[in-house]
């Protein structure tokens, strides 16, 4: 085994020596290969994120900058989805140094139209009120909803976000956000002629459990966090080839928190935990 230094940043550990290559490697392997005129390791075979489409297709032309355009789209609906975006941003810096430039993005506030644009306001509200949050769950549930209410945001914001996404013109499109989906992949085929030519990754945040919407067969990968999503994805129609299960993005300062130890025992004594099995509890959410 490689035991150069280590990183757990996606559930899996992540090596600057090369030991076992994680979510960063499967999304933005072949993004930086082809920096170089390279294909990566794999780009045929659906182990690495692919140089070229999954249907063939060529990837656009590096940027005057020579730097990757990274755009991840969200909605600032709970700390997560941001977090998890800037914890992907944090690793490209740290290992691809002055490679990427990545913009996070939260499409539904910045460049939606009304209601769509009231989404952050909405979730609070549903946040506080769960006969609501269960209403709103549900009707995204069905596709007969589902359908209605993508028609509706193709008419009130589709202009907007097709100007936005040509502005920036990105090189590969990361979703964090379950509603991110079926509107910019729909605009990045247009921009294509029909033919999408910009790589787009879904990467889950949800741990347990996730709503339909997350699911999108066109995407070339969907990071999912575990088993119980794993499942969901095949079972909406994603093929295993686009699944790829790497845990959860994890913020900068976890990452290295093995090499902490001395630390670690230090703060167990103060808390009387040194012959306790310890169990720590989270909630997502707000």
């Amino acid at each position: 085994e490689d035991h150069a230094a280590k990183f757990t940043i996606f559930g899996g550990r992540f090596a600057r020596g090369g030991a076992r290559r994680t979510l960063l490697s499967a999304m933005f392997g072949g993004v930086s290969a082809f920096a170089s005129g390279l294909k990566p390791a794999g780009a045929h075979t659906g182990s690495h994120f692919p140089l070229m489409m999954a249907d063939g297709g060529d990837r656009a032309a590096p940027n005057k900058s020579g730097k990757k355009k990274v755009l991840m789209l969200l909605s600032d609906t709970g700390g997560g989805h941001k977090a998890s975006a800037k914890a992907i941003e944090a690793a490209l810096d740290e290992f691809y140094p002055g490679k990427f430039m990545c913009e996070i993005t939260d499409i539904w506030t910045d460049y939606g139209s009304w209601p769509f644009s009231t989404a952050v306001e909405s979730y609070q509200f549903m946040a506080k009120n769960p006969w609501s949050w269960r209403c709103f769950y549900y009707f995204g549930e069905s596709p007969i909803t589902q359908c209605a209410a993508q028609k509706i945001a193709n008419m009130r914001c589709y202009a907007n976000f097709r100007a936005y996404i040509e502005s920036f013109s990105p090189d590969i499109v990361v979703s964090v956000h379950p509603l991110c989906q079926t509107l910019p992949i729909k605009i990045l085929e247009d921009i294509g002629g029909g033919k999408r030519k910009v790589p787009f990754v879904t990467v889950i945040t949800d741990l347990g459990s996730a709503s339909a919407t997350w699911f999108h067969r066109g995407v070339d990968v969907c990071c999912v966090p575990g088993d119980a999503v794993e499942k969901l994805a095949l079972k909406n129609g994603l093929k295993a080839a686009q699944v790829k299960k790497h845990g959860l993005p994890v913020r900068q300062g976890f990452w290295n928190a093995g090499a902490r130890k001395s630390e670690s025992k230090r703060v167990k004594q103060a808390l009387k935990l040194e012959d306790l099995p310890t169990v720590l509890v989270v909630g997502g959410g707000d």
